[in-house]
């Protein structure tokens, strides 16, 4: 069973979303400070820290990922937003005309058939880099349920 597939009770420190997204520390750690990923589950007091799901691990390798290609710097990911992480189960991310959009398969051969260039980044296979990465190097994540469960 895939990583995603078991739901969103599954966190990880900063530190370890970090090396399963390809990222350092000190970005991931900037990416919550300013809003443009922001952990589900968040520190609270002395001494919490901020703990990341598998939706966030997503949203940190869609960053990271576009960010490889020279196509979206940090501010254009903030200025324009990422899609909702709900959208980002399968289908294709497209970044188009200055925008981020979730498409399927169909929508994306239209698309193909215009004249607007495009970025294409199939979610599917953000999904097994990720599981990937977890299996290899994670294989016990831990398992926290926030009392006050999860929000979003």
């Amino acid at each position: 069973m895939a990583c995603r597939d078991r739901g969103r009770d599954l966190s990880w420190s900063t530190i370890k979303a970090a090396d399963i997204c390809g990222l350092s520390f000190r970005q991931v750690d900037y990416y919550a400070r300013t809003g443009l990923v922001v952990p589900s589950v968040q520190a609270n007091g002395s001494g919490s820290r901020r703990r990341y799901t598998y939706r966030d691990l997503v949203r940190l390798r869609l960053v990271q990922v576009t960010g490889n290609f020279g196509l979206a710097h940090v501010m254009t990911v903030r200025r324009v937003g990422l899609p909702e992480a709900s959208q980002l189960d399968e289908g294709f991310l497209v970044f188009s005309e200055g925008s981020f959009k979730v498409c399927s398969e169909e929508r994306l051969a239209v698309l193909a058939k215009g004249t607007t260039e495009f970025f294409v980044l199939p979610m599917l296979q953000v999904h097994d880099h990720l599981d990937r990465a977890i299996r290899d190097h994670y294989q016990e994540p831990v398992l926290v349920i926030p009392s006050g469960g999860f929000h979003g």
